[in-house]
């Protein structure tokens, strides 16, 4: 009967996983296709400011329930970009946003949260995946070791939070 159950379970799992982890095609203009896109109820795009270090972070409010988490240093040019992962290990961390994307080498760190890992990555914050995401209010991570992640979508009023971070990122 266990057996049964996890065959059922990972079924299921991997039924929900293949639902969210392909994005729709650009069929126009990438503004078109991010109307298709439904903010998540409770979360959003957070932004914290502190002498310079800046952190948006996609998540539930005040809670460690994050997908996906950016931080710079204003001028830096440099985000560092982190998401737990069920995977154990990974070599490498994608961003997409609105058919753009960029890729750059990653390193992972276990957790005791869950036995999680966490991976991350450094990206130039002028790579044109970051216009796109500030455009669109919407991005998606992925490590090679994973599923992709679903799209990250801001609510309306937090998509100015977006921009800000991107242009303090670059020019500071």
């Amino acid at each position: 009967m266990r057996a049964l159950f996890v065959i059922l379970t990972a079924s299921g799992l991997l039924g929900a996983c293949a639902a969210v982890d392909a994005l729709p095609e650009p069929a126009g203009p990438a503004s078109a296709v991010a109307a298709s896109y439904v903010p998540r109820p409770g979360y959003d795009w957070f932004l914290h400011a502190d002498s310079g270090a800046m952190t948006l972070v996609y998540g539930l409010r005040d809670s460690d329930d994050v997908g996906l988490s950016l931080d710079c240093e204003a001028g830096s040019a440099r985000i560092e970009a982190s998401r737990f992962t069920p995977a154990n290990s990974a070599s490498s961390l994608l961003l997409e946003s609105g058919g753009v994307s960029a890729r750059v080498a990653a390193s992972t760190s276990r957790t005791d949260l869950d036995d999680a890992t966490v991976v991350m990555g450094t990206f130039n914050a002028r790579e044109a995946v970051f216009d796109t995401f500030a455009e669109l209010g919407w991005i998606r991570a992925e490590s090679d070791r994973d599923l992709p992640s679903p799209a990250l979508i801001a609510h309306p009023e937090s998509k100015a939070n977006i921009a800000r971070f991107i242009r303090a990122c670059r020019d500071g």
